[in-house]
Protein backbone atom coordinates (compact mmCIF):
# COMPACT_ATOMS: atom_id res chain seq x y z
CA UNK A 1 0.00 0.00 0.00
CA UNK A 2 1.25 3.52 -1.18
CA UNK A 3 1.57 6.32 1.37
CA UNK A 4 1.74 9.94 -0.08
CA UNK A 5 2.75 12.27 1.90
CA UNK A 6 1.71 15.77 0.80
CA UNK A 7 2.20 17.44 3.97
CA UNK A 8 3.88 20.88 4.35
CA UNK A 9 4.28 20.62 7.29
CA UNK A 10 3.93 17.31 9.06
CA UNK A 11 4.33 16.68 12.63
CA UNK A 12 7.21 14.78 13.82
CA UNK A 13 6.99 10.77 13.72
CA UNK A 14 4.00 10.70 11.60
CA UNK A 15 4.93 8.31 9.13
CA UNK A 16 5.72 6.29 12.09
CA UNK A 17 2.57 6.44 13.48
CA UNK A 18 1.03 5.65 10.47
CA UNK A 19 3.01 2.52 9.24
CA UNK A 20 2.16 1.44 12.99
CA UNK A 21 -1.22 2.11 12.31
CA UNK A 22 -1.16 0.61 9.20
CA UNK A 23 -0.35 -3.15 11.20
CA UNK A 24 -3.81 -2.95 13.07
CA UNK A 25 -5.83 -3.45 10.05
CA UNK A 26 -6.06 -6.65 8.30
CA UNK A 27 -4.18 -6.34 5.22
CA UNK A 28 -6.46 -8.17 3.12
CA UNK A 29 -8.91 -4.76 3.27
CA UNK A 30 -6.66 -2.24 2.00
CA UNK A 31 -7.03 -4.94 -0.98
CA UNK A 32 -8.46 -2.37 -4.07
CA UNK A 33 -6.72 0.78 -2.40
CA UNK A 34 -4.45 2.29 -4.59
CA UNK A 35 -3.15 4.87 -1.91
CA UNK A 36 -3.35 6.41 1.74
CA UNK A 37 -3.48 9.95 0.60
CA UNK A 38 -2.09 12.55 3.84
CA UNK A 39 -2.82 16.50 3.95
CA UNK A 40 -1.96 19.18 6.09
CA UNK A 41 -4.22 21.75 3.85
CA UNK A 42 -7.91 21.53 3.01
CA UNK A 43 -9.03 22.46 -0.77
CA UNK A 44 -11.21 25.75 -1.28
CA UNK A 45 -14.99 24.92 -1.33
CA UNK A 46 -16.32 25.55 -4.91
CA UNK A 47 -19.58 25.29 -6.69
CA UNK A 48 -19.11 21.51 -7.21
CA UNK A 49 -17.70 20.75 -3.59
CA UNK A 50 -20.06 18.27 -1.84
CA UNK A 51 -22.93 19.76 0.90
CA UNK A 52 -20.65 17.52 3.63
CA UNK A 53 -17.49 19.52 2.79
CA UNK A 54 -19.30 22.73 2.62
CA UNK A 55 -20.69 22.22 5.91
CA UNK A 56 -17.85 21.56 7.49
CA UNK A 57 -15.87 24.23 5.92
CA UNK A 58 -18.38 26.65 7.14
CA UNK A 59 -18.51 25.63 10.75
CA UNK A 60 -15.10 24.83 11.48
CA UNK A 61 -15.83 21.62 11.79
CA UNK A 62 -12.66 18.24 11.78
CA UNK A 63 -12.37 16.77 8.99
CA UNK A 64 -9.70 13.79 9.36
CA UNK A 65 -10.57 11.98 6.32
CA UNK A 66 -12.86 10.69 3.21
CA UNK A 67 -12.50 7.57 0.91
CA UNK A 68 -12.65 8.33 -2.65
CA UNK A 69 -14.56 5.07 -4.56
CA UNK A 70 -13.16 3.48 -7.83
CA UNK A 71 -15.13 5.70 -10.23
CA UNK A 72 -12.45 7.67 -12.76
CA UNK A 73 -9.75 7.17 -10.69
CA UNK A 74 -8.71 4.19 -8.49
CA UNK A 75 -10.01 4.14 -4.96
CA UNK A 76 -8.13 5.59 -2.41
CA UNK A 77 -8.08 7.37 1.02
CA UNK A 78 -7.37 11.06 1.84
CA UNK A 79 -6.36 11.67 5.64
CA UNK A 80 -6.31 15.10 6.74
CA UNK A 81 -3.50 15.34 9.39
CA UNK A 82 -3.87 18.52 10.46
CA UNK A 83 -7.50 18.08 12.18
CA UNK A 84 -7.24 14.39 12.86
CA UNK A 85 -3.70 16.11 14.88
CA UNK A 86 -6.58 18.67 16.38
CA UNK A 87 -5.91 18.97 20.08
CA UNK A 88 -2.76 16.97 20.32
CA UNK A 89 0.14 18.90 21.43
CA UNK A 90 3.70 18.51 20.62
CA UNK A 91 4.35 16.98 23.73
CA UNK A 92 2.31 13.94 22.98
CA UNK A 93 3.71 13.53 19.50
CA UNK A 94 6.50 10.49 20.56
CA UNK A 95 3.00 8.34 22.77
CA UNK A 96 0.88 5.77 21.34
CA UNK A 97 -1.85 9.11 20.93
CA UNK A 98 -1.77 9.78 17.43
CA UNK A 99 -1.21 6.32 16.89
CA UNK A 100 -4.48 5.53 18.13
CA UNK A 101 -6.44 8.38 16.54
CA UNK A 102 -4.85 8.13 13.17
CA UNK A 103 -5.87 4.14 13.43
CA UNK A 104 -9.32 5.46 14.96
CA UNK A 105 -9.65 7.47 11.34
CA UNK A 106 -7.78 5.63 9.15
CA UNK A 107 -10.82 2.15 10.09
CA UNK A 108 -13.26 4.24 9.36
CA UNK A 109 -12.66 5.03 5.97
CA UNK A 110 -11.23 1.78 5.31
CA UNK A 111 -14.48 0.67 6.16
CA UNK A 112 -15.84 2.86 3.75
CA UNK A 113 -13.69 0.98 1.33
CA UNK A 114 -15.09 -2.00 2.25
CA UNK A 115 -18.47 -1.72 2.14
CA UNK A 116 -17.86 0.36 -1.46
CA UNK A 117 -16.38 -2.78 -2.45
CA UNK A 118 -18.06 -5.81 -1.10
CA UNK A 119 -21.39 -4.06 -0.29
CA UNK A 120 -20.85 -5.06 3.77
CA UNK A 121 -18.64 -5.37 6.39
CA UNK A 122 -18.26 -8.33 8.72
CA UNK A 123 -21.55 -10.13 7.08
CA UNK A 124 -22.89 -10.45 3.85
CA UNK A 125 -26.57 -9.92 5.23
CA UNK A 126 -25.64 -6.86 6.26
CA UNK A 127 -28.08 -4.28 4.88
CA UNK A 128 -27.17 -0.74 4.59
CA UNK A 129 -30.53 1.82 4.06
CA UNK A 130 -29.05 4.65 4.73
CA UNK A 131 -25.61 6.85 4.89
CA UNK A 132 -26.46 6.81 8.41
CA UNK A 133 -26.60 2.83 8.22
CA UNK A 134 -23.08 2.93 7.07
CA UNK A 135 -21.53 5.54 9.14
CA UNK A 136 -22.49 3.54 12.65
CA UNK A 137 -21.26 0.22 10.95
CA UNK A 138 -17.98 1.46 10.21
CA UNK A 139 -18.00 3.21 13.21
CA UNK A 140 -17.79 -0.81 14.88
CA UNK A 141 -15.48 -1.69 12.37
CA UNK A 142 -13.45 0.99 13.77
CA UNK A 143 -14.37 0.70 17.71
CA UNK A 144 -13.28 -3.26 16.74
CA UNK A 145 -9.84 -2.09 15.52
CA UNK A 146 -9.15 0.18 18.61
CA UNK A 147 -10.35 -3.01 20.57
CA UNK A 148 -7.55 -5.12 19.05
CA UNK A 149 -5.21 -2.33 19.36
CA UNK A 150 -5.87 -2.42 23.52
CA UNK A 151 -4.65 -5.75 24.02
CA UNK A 152 -1.33 -4.83 24.10
CA UNK A 153 -0.22 -2.70 27.52
CA UNK A 154 1.06 0.19 25.22
CA UNK A 155 -1.83 0.73 23.56
CA UNK A 156 -4.33 0.30 26.44
CA UNK A 157 -1.56 3.30 28.51
CA UNK A 158 -2.04 5.19 25.24
CA UNK A 159 -6.06 4.87 24.64
CA UNK A 160 -5.91 6.01 28.60
CA UNK A 161 -3.73 9.05 27.78
CA UNK A 162 -6.16 10.03 25.19
CA UNK A 163 -9.02 10.03 27.58
CA UNK A 164 -6.70 11.96 30.11
CA UNK A 165 -6.17 14.68 26.81
CA UNK A 166 -9.52 14.73 25.88
CA UNK A 167 -10.26 15.77 30.21
CA UNK A 168 -7.50 18.14 30.16
CA UNK A 169 -9.05 19.78 27.10
CA UNK A 170 -11.97 19.86 28.93
CA UNK A 171 -11.48 21.47 31.96
CA UNK A 172 -9.58 24.35 30.01
CA UNK A 173 -12.66 24.73 28.60
CA UNK A 174 -14.47 25.25 32.14
CA UNK A 175 -11.47 27.80 33.00
CA UNK A 176 -12.61 29.47 29.67
CA UNK A 177 -16.05 29.52 29.78
CA UNK A 178 -15.74 31.03 33.69
CA UNK A 179 -13.55 34.06 32.18
CA UNK A 180 -16.13 34.40 29.36
CA UNK A 181 -14.25 33.12 26.67
CA UNK A 182 -16.57 31.74 24.88
CA UNK A 183 -14.67 30.91 21.38
CA UNK A 184 -12.13 29.71 23.52
CA UNK A 185 -14.21 27.11 25.22
CA UNK A 186 -15.57 26.09 22.86
CA UNK A 187 -12.52 24.72 20.67
CA UNK A 188 -11.39 22.89 23.99
CA UNK A 189 -14.81 21.20 24.28
CA UNK A 190 -14.90 20.55 20.60
CA UNK A 191 -11.38 19.04 20.80
CA UNK A 192 -12.47 16.98 23.96
CA UNK A 193 -15.24 15.77 21.61
CA UNK A 194 -12.79 14.57 18.72
CA UNK A 195 -10.57 12.73 21.14
CA UNK A 196 -13.24 11.34 23.28
CA UNK A 197 -16.94 10.64 21.49
CA UNK A 198 -17.96 8.99 24.38
CA UNK A 199 -17.40 11.87 26.86
CA UNK A 200 -20.23 12.69 28.92
CA UNK A 201 -20.75 16.29 29.02
CA UNK A 202 -17.95 17.82 26.50
CA UNK A 203 -20.64 17.93 23.46
CA UNK A 204 -23.56 19.46 25.02
CA UNK A 205 -21.38 22.12 26.39
CA UNK A 206 -19.42 22.95 22.89
CA UNK A 207 -23.22 23.82 21.92
CA UNK A 208 -23.29 26.06 25.05
CA UNK A 209 -20.36 28.28 24.22
CA UNK A 210 -21.31 28.32 20.54
CA UNK A 211 -24.65 29.90 20.85
CA UNK A 212 -22.72 32.33 23.48
CA UNK A 213 -20.02 33.46 20.92
CA UNK A 214 -20.45 36.74 18.82
CA UNK A 215 -21.26 36.89 15.37
CA UNK A 216 -17.91 37.43 14.73
CA UNK A 217 -16.98 33.42 15.09
CA UNK A 218 -19.34 32.98 11.99
CA UNK A 219 -17.37 34.89 10.36
CA UNK A 220 -14.40 33.51 11.36
CA UNK A 221 -15.57 29.45 10.62
CA UNK A 222 -16.65 30.63 6.32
Amino acid sequence: MEVINNCKNPPRWLMTHIRRSMKWIYPGDFDGLQCIKLIDELSDVTVQSQEWFKEARKFNRAIGGWYQPKHKTPASITLHIKDIYRGIPASYYWTPVPTIILTSTLAHEVGHHLIAKRGYLFSSSEKFISRKDEEVAVEHYASYVIEKMREKWYHRIGHWAVKDLAEHHYILGILDWKDKKYEKAAEHWYNASLLNPEHEYAGYWYWRAKELCTPSIESSQT
